[in-house]
Order: C-alpha cells, then structure tokens, then sequence
C-alpha cells in the first residue's frame, strides 16, 4: 500500500510604500481529504481570509499541473460568492516559467535520448562531467547537452 500526503504551500510576495520587496509563508498545509481544484481553491481562501488579504490579491503562480488552474477558477468562484471580488483566475494564474521550461527540456532531452540514467550523474562534477580527472571534457554537440541536462537540474532542484 503506498501511502500519499499532499501539502499545500501557500507563500505571499508583496510590495511595501517604500517600494521594498517582501516575503512570507502564510501557510503549508497537510491536505488530508482529495486535492482536486476545488477543495484547493477552498483551503487556500481560507488562508486569504485568514490573513485578511482576499481584495489584495492579485496573481498566483504555480507549477502546471492540472489541478493548479483549477484551484484558481474555483477560488474565482469562491471569491466572487463569499466577497463579491471579481478575480479573473484566466488573467491572474500564471505558470512558474521555470517549471514550464524545464518540462520542455526534459521532453526534449528524452526525445533525442540525451538524458542519462539518474544513478549515472552522481559521481560528476561541474569541471568534469565523465567524472574522471583523466578524461577529457566531451566537445560540440554532447558538451551542449552536457551543459542543457546540468541547466535543467539546477532550474528544477535536482542537484
């Protein structure tokens, strides 16, 4: 039996008077029941209420998945019946281009068959990505990919 929690993070970013830049995480939840858009969109507007900051929101972003923009169009429609805010969740939910960009490299990646078996990188290291000091550094093409697969690693937190 394989055993599942969801956690939900909820962090706000926010500009002051003075125009400095502020951060915050307001919440990080164990999820305990399904974690389809709408239960999201419900505990994350309690968060908002909680805080008090519903009228303050403006955008949120998230990875791609699918129940993300589905959280947000519950929210708008939570928003809208509980506060009267008019939220537009196709305007205001924008997909982390990190994430989106590192899906996109991976696929690639996996297309081309550049991507290495997880277990064989551990060894490597950022001069020398055989592993092995009397090797010489891979040239053209696999020094590109090379440099793609370690790219996408760091933008994705795999290291």
């Amino acid at each position: 039996m394989t055993l599942i929690l969801i956690y939900q993070a909820i962090t706000g970013h926010w500009i002051d008077e003075q125009w400095n830049l502020h951060e915050a995480l307001l919440d990080f939840r164990h999820i305990q029941s399904s974690h389809t858009g709408e239960h999201l969109g419900q505990e994350l507007f309690e968060v908002l209420e909680y805080y008090n900051i519903c009228e303050k929101l403006f955008c949120i972003t998230s990875d791609s998945a699918g129940n993300c923009g589905k959280t947000c169009k519950a929210l708008s429609v939570i928003l809208k019946n509980e506060k009267g805010i008019k939220w537009n969740h196709n305007e205001r939910y924008i997909r982390c281009m990190n994430h989106v960009i590192n899906l996109a490299v991976q696929e690639f990646l996996k297309s081309i068959k550049a991507l290495a078996p997880e277990d064989e990188d551990e060894d490597m290291d950022e001069r020398n990505p055989m592993g092995d000091n009397n090797t010489t550094l891979p040239e053209g093409f696999a020094l590109a990919m090379w440099k793609i697969r370690e790219l996408t690693k760091v933008s994705s937190g795999v290291i």
